[in-house]
């Protein structure tokens, strides 16, 4: 079974999307733009590291 993570542009939950697999992604790889991320839903058992550069 495959798990996860979607990243949102909006606060709770909302606006743009993405549902990322796992692995690693940099930011030519979210469609959601640079400094845009909000809210995220890490399905149980998944660890999620954000950095900023």
């Amino acid at each position: 079974m495959s798990f996860k993570v979607v990243i949102y542009r909006d606060e709770n939950y909302s606006g743009p999307s993405q549902e990322l697999d796992e692995g690693s992604y940099d930011i030519s790889s979210l469609t959601i733009g640079n400094d845009q991320l909000s809210s995220l839903k890490v399905p149980n058992g998944l660890k999620v590291t954000l950095y900023s550069l």
